[in-house]
């Protein structure tokens, strides 16, 4: 992009804190960018990584396409009740900006890695918030029942815990086999 005093390597769009961490990681690393954002002032409401979700999920399997990703809320978000926002948009920032600087190769093909690593980590996030929901969220009788036997099974068998610890120490800190249906039918079953 040419603009009228210079060329720009790289716009981005959303001075959140992943569009904000992607142009001081790439400016750093010699980049000319420029970063938009179409207000700079918040009247009399939350935005961004502060905004709340209504306790549901969105995002997109593939965050891109010819001159464009997505990072941050832009390619997505999780139920807030887990906790990894602000996680989930560095390493967004982080990932993409790694791949800009291994290649001056800029097409979708550079940002697969990318895109594959933030498919699983929201599918894992996903698994995890919606088994915490379940398990200490309802509180019905059934419910206090449900976390009574959960205790006493993730007391004979740790494993079933990982799910929570992955909303903790993040998804990729414990292993693909906790996000299965089988821990969930063992802990909640």
């Amino acid at each position: 992009m040419k603009s009228p005093d210079r060329t720009l390597d790289v716009v981005i769009v959303g001075a959140g804190i992943a569009g904000s961490a992607l142009a001081i990681s790439l400016a750093r690393s010699g980049y000319s960018v420029l970063m938009l954002e179409k207000s700079t002032v918040h009247v009399d409401r939350v935005r961004g990584e502060c905004h709340g979700y209504p306790n549901h999920d969105v995002w997109i399997d593939h965050p891109v396409a010819p001159g464009i990703v997505l990072i941050g809320d832009a390619a997505g978000h999780n139920d807030p009740s887990g906790g990894q926002g602000i996680s989930i948009a560095l390493k967004d920032a982080r990932l993409v900006s790694e791949a800009l600087n291994a290649s001056k190769n800029w097409s979708p093909a550079a940002f697969a890695d990318y895109a594959a690593t933030r498919r699983e980590q929201m599918n894992r996030l996903r698994f995890s918030v919606r088994l915490l929901a379940i398990y200490r969220m309802e509180f019905t009788a059934t419910g206090r029942e449900r976390r009574r036997r959960g205790r006493e099974r993730m007391a004979a068998d740790p494993a079933l815990a990982l799910p929570f610890v992955a909303m903790q120490k993040g998804p990729f800190a414990v292993p693909r086999e906790a996000f299965s249906q089988e821990v969930w039918d063992r802990l909640l079953g």
